[in-house]
């Protein structure tokens, strides 16, 4: 016993000034979810993270919070998370808001399989990148997974050209009307003027948990918990229907296409993986990252690296 020791303390020796910011403002959402759940809708025009513009960081929070008022109240968070969907629709738009509680969702289901979804608008000619294939078999053994393609093809002939399992996955066609009888579908054919045909792409992924955006096509919102939007080679400009932005992480897929993202696009924040050498060994590449966006969705952000990849730092 030394009644007289100072032992000095360092603030933010072993974290991050903004991981600190992340917990503490997180933490306060958690608590008025806890203790005073039908406070919190009201408190949100005030919390930190709004008034700091930081939208993607409140909006995983509040899907935790969220999450937690269901956990803790049962059926008597309805009234509160009423009042937080109401205030994601006001202020990120409806799509963003079915986006927050697909996390809410995914957090208070207890099945370990998650529905992944994963979309490829070349995936049905012969001469396409087996990428998308390849991250369906990934994970086509732990988890529910369907590949979207826009034209049929049969997956038990590529599994045996490229040596892939993919027995356990599904194929899904959608029908893009304009593109119905070509091989060959042209995103940038689809602009401003005319209906977006890709949202229904959109609209047949949103049940997901996780949905991959496997070929760049930037006219497609992403949906689910969690999207992420691999880039081979990036085209067309930022107009109301580029959605880049939107995803979570976005993956280049050379060297070029990650100069492009980050300096045509501006995606610096959201482009956080370097790429693969070679095409082709891009799944081998997503690997680590993929079990790292699949732990977080199974058991919500439990570690300091599951912030760092859900919410950039």
């Amino acid at each position: 016993y030394a009644p007289r020791l100072v032992s000095p303390h360092q603030f933010h020796a072993t974290a991050s000034a903004r991981l600190c910011d992340w917990f503490m403002n997180r933490n306060r959402l958690l608590f008025l979810a806890k203790h005073f759940p039908e406070t919190l809708p009201y408190q949100l025009d005030n919390a930190h993270f709004y008034l700091w513009g930081e939208d993607r960081a409140l909006q995983w929070a509040l899907a935790e919070a969220v999450t937690k008022l269901f956990r803790i109240h049962g059926t008597g968070a309805l009234d509160p998370a009423q009042g937080v969907m109401e205030f994601a629709v006001t202020h990120y738009g409806v799509r963003e808001a079915a986006r927050l509680f697909a996390r809410v969702r995914r957090w208070l289901d207890d099945s370990a399989r998650l529905h992944i979804s994963i979309y490829d608008h070349t995936v049905h000619s012969d001469a396409a990148n087996p990428v998308a294939l390849a991250l369906a078999a990934a994970f086509g053994e732990r988890h529910r997974v369907r590949v979207m393609a826009h034209q049929p093809f049969r997956l038990a002939d590529r599994a045996a050209r490229h040596g892939l399992a993919l027995d356990a996955v599904d194929l899904e066609v959608v029908d893009l009307p304009p593109f119905r009888d070509r091989d060959t579908i042209d995103p940038q054919a689809v602009t401003p003027d005319r209906p977006n045909w890709f949202d229904l792409v959109a609209h047949r992924a949103e049940g997901a948990d996780f949905f991959i955006n496997a070929s760049g096509v930037t006219r497609v919102y992403p949906t689910g918990a969690y999207a992420a939007l691999l880039c081979a080679n990036p085209q067309g400009e930022r107009d109301e229907y580029f959605f880049a932005d939107r995803y979570d992480l976005v993956v280049p897929v050379t060297p070029e296409a990650a100069a492009h993202l980050r300096g045509h696009w501006d995606l610096d924040e959201r482009v956080t993986l370097s790429p693969p050498a070679k095409p082709d060994s891009l799944a081998e590449h997503l690997a680590p990252t993929l079990a790292q966006i699949e732990r977080a969705l199974l058991h919500g952000i439990q570690r300091v690296e599951d912030f760092t990849l859900l919410y950039q730092v």
